[in-house]
């Protein structure tokens, strides 16, 4: 499969993603990140059920969203449909890629969407050696598309061991990699989002590119900012039960809009 294949825009406007749906309660959306599908979400859902309504969403080329493909813009505007689709006040819980794509969406302010919890997003050329550390590993992707590339780029990103990836998920992670790189929200987009309540989380170890980009979502999105400790860029594994804590926390005091801050 080409790369040229997977990122293909779809000829239709975008539709709701694929998700599960459990428990009862305050309705939380979970995106993932670049070569992880929503089965990640797995601990994170059991401990979150109980009291809310957690939808798991698979983004293009992953788990039931196999079959689709949709480069950043189409996913964003995927992500406002499912979100739209169900029809009560959602929170939007993303990590990395996945909280890319929440906060392009909390620019947009759809329909539905009140708050967000994003850990450790991209925020583009604002976050300037995260940004170019993000392009360097698009070209070196694009130069050397092997399975053991893409999971050296996965181990990476992660900052731990993690299992190599499917074969055929190489290609997707290979062609999305680029689309995150070339995210560069202009001040004005983030600002936007400010009107939303916004968390952003960020891993114990604190890398100093990682701190810039919270302190960017913290300053122009108005986004309270909280370290997890023990975490590190994939929060739902390391710390699943703190992370849970923390969203809960911010599903309380925003749930239904910064009208029902405590």
């Amino acid at each position: 499969m080409t790369v040229a294949a997977v990122i293909a825009r779809p000829a239709s406007i975008p539709a709701a993603l694929p998700f599960t749906e459990t428990g009862r309660g305050p309705a939380v959306v979970l995106v993932h990140g670049v070569g992880w599908t929503s089965a990640a979400f797995d601990a994170l859902t059991r401990l979150l059920e109980p009291d809310h309504t957690v939808v798991a969403v698979d983004r293009p080329g992953y788990g039931r969203a196999a079959h689709l493909r949709g480069d950043f813009d189409w996913q964003v505007g995927a992500l406002a449909a499912t979100v739209g689709g169900l029809g009560r006040p959602v929170t939007l819980v993303g990590v990395s890629g996945g909280a890319t794509l929440g906060l392009a969406l909390a620019a947009r302010r759809p329909e539905g969407l009140v708050g967000a919890v994003l850990h450790e997003p991209l925020v583009g050329p604002a976050a300037t050696a995260l940004h170019q550390q993000v392009g360097r590993s698009a070209d070196a992707l694009a130069a050397d598309g092997s399975r053991a590339a893409v999971a050296a780029f996965l181990r990476g990103l992660a900052r731990r061991d993690v299992p190599d990836p499917p074969q055929r998920m190489g290609p997707v992670v290979r062609a999305e990699v680029p689309h995150f790189a070339a995210f560069t929200p202009s001040t004005q987009q983030l600002r936007r989002a400010a009107g939303l309540a916004l968390t952003t989380t960020l891993g114990g170890d604190l890398p100093a590119d990682r701190e810039v980009a919270a302190s960017v979502v913290g300053r122009l999105c108005g986004a309270r900012i909280r370290v997890v400790d023990g975490a590190a860029h994939l929060v739902h594994l390391d710390q699943p039960r703190a992370f849970a804590t923390l969203i809960r926390g911010h599903v309380e005091r925003f749930g239904a809009g910064r009208g029902g801050e405590a």
